[in-house]
């Protein structure tokens, strides 16, 4: 009697056990496959996306460029591009100046803003910061340099935009832009690494005079078109053995960036 029970009981549980089947395990595999789906997407997004932020800001007209409010008051004019682009304060206005852009057909506004950084450890650190405007007002390109200007090309209408990127060590290049659909080029064939270093403030390394080469646009290969040229003078310096004395040498820098129509750049004369 016992063992027919037991039977019984034995054939019962086995009945009403719920087997898998191959949708169930399809379905517990893609729950799976969503779980970890689902946990690498909040992995990555662990920062927040700014690329909306970035695309309105650029979007944004600052109207006070337009009617030259940095002209008549420009205690007013600092205001606003500080509460516009979230500059943070204090900083100076140095200067505001226009030009009409090699590849472009209307002026452009350069700004440039003087921030001192207290706490920065970098041994040269660059305080200067360059907002440059379209015609319409919009916000085209952002950047720091510790020069920035307009250098006159062809004729005194039409510029290209120089800066001098340097780094904390006291050592930089020169950079020269063209406007092309919206957006800066430059002009140098930097993928060649035809970019000689322009700017040495260090003096372990010997460094140039008044720290930055002088640029001179003139028509180097009589072709009809300017050429850029950085020339100055590079001081360096030895000790004499078994003496004090200092031998300081001055060396001519002459470096020339030849114009290449077809390709539209800069290219470095290496000679």
């Amino acid at each position: 009697m016992k063992t027919c029970c037991l039977f019984i009981c034995t054939f019962i549980l086995f009945s009403c056990t719920h087997s898998t089947t191959e949708s169930d395990a399809e379905n517990l595999f893609y729950d799976t496959v969503i779980s970890e789906q689902q946990q690498q997407q909040q992995q990555y997004n662990i920062f927040d996306d700014k690329t909306t932020e970035q695309t309105a800001l650029y979007q944004m007209v600052f109207p006070y460029i337009l009617d030259k409010t940095y002209q008549g008051k420009p205690t007013f004019f600092k205001q606003k591009l500080a509460a516009y682009y979230n500059i943070k304060t204090p900083f100076e206005i140095e200067n505001v100046s226009s030009s009409i852009l090699y590849g472009g057909n209307k002026p452009v506004f350069l700004v440039q803003c003087y921030q001192e950084n207290p706490d920065s450890t970098c041994l040269y650190p660059t305080n200067r910061v360059q907002f440059i405007f379209s015609h319409e007002g919009r916000l085209i390109y952002k950047n720091k340099a510790e020069i920035a200007r307009f250098i006159p090309y062809d004729s005194d209408s039409i510029s290209l935009y120089m800066t001098v990127q340097v780094d904390c060590k006291g050592m930089g290049y020169h950079h020269f832009y063209k406007y092309q659909e919206g957006k800066f080029v430059d002009l140098f064939n930097v993928i060649m690494n035809n970019s000689p270093l322009s700017y040495d403030a260090n003096p372990q390394n010997g460094l140039f005079e008044n720290k930055v080469l002088n640029v001179r646009m003139s028509d180097l290969n009589a072709d009809g078109k300017c050429d850029i040229q950085l020339t100055g003078y590079r001081t360096s310096f030895s000790l004499k053995r078994h003496k004090k004395d200092t031998l300081f040498k001055r060396i001519p820098i002459d470096y020339r960036f030849i114009y290449q129509p077809t390709k539209d750049f800069f290219h470095w004369q290496d000679e």
